[in-house]
């Protein structure tokens, strides 16, 4: 008779857990990204190699945004293009955050000249420094804007958004 209810218990089990894991698979949303240059460069006449752009290519974290308070390790940040400038990634690295998606409008002939200028020079800034964790820039789709509007709405959570 013990056996006989072991063996029901079992598919029973196995069949919720499919149900649930099954859940998980829908939430899946895949996108295009390209990830912050990076490159070696000689330094002098005495061959010192400066390494220079985003260092670490893989991201596999928890998403979190910089609105986040305390430590961003293991997380990945999510963040519109007009919060990303200097004084925001030193902060993202000095929190411990392991990555950073910066997320682009797909409408850019719409920006002001000034917000242009003020990404060109941040670019340059970008192109001249070592940056130890992945920099990755999306356009910003529908899908991709209600992730960040969750994830910004779920606080120091996440929202359990894994990219």
């Amino acid at each position: 008779m013990n056996t006989k209810k072991r063996s029901v218990v079992f598919p029973l089990l196995l069949v919720i857990l499919l149900i649930y894991f099954l859940g998980v698979v829908e939430a899946v949303h895949s996108f295009d990204v390209f990830r912050l240059i990076q490159f070696d460069k000689l330094i002098g006449n005495k061959g010192e190699v400066s390494h220079i752009g985003s260092q670490r290519s893989f991201i596999n974290l928890a998403a979190t945004t910089v609105a986040t308070r305390g430590a961003l390790s293991r997380r990945v940040v999510l963040l519109p293009f007009e919060q990303f400038d200097n004084s925001t990634l030193t902060d993202i690295i000095n929190r411990g955050g392991d990555g950073i998606l910066v997320l682009f409008p797909i409408n850019t002939p719409s920006l002001s000249s000034s917000t242009v200028e003020a990404w060109k020079s941040f670019e340059n800034i970008l192109l001249d420094i070592e940056i130890r964790i992945p920099i990755y820039f999306a356009y910003a789709d529908q899908a991709l804007n209600e992730i960040y509007e969750r994830v910004l709405g779920s606080g120091t959570t996440g929202g359990s958004y894994h990219l």
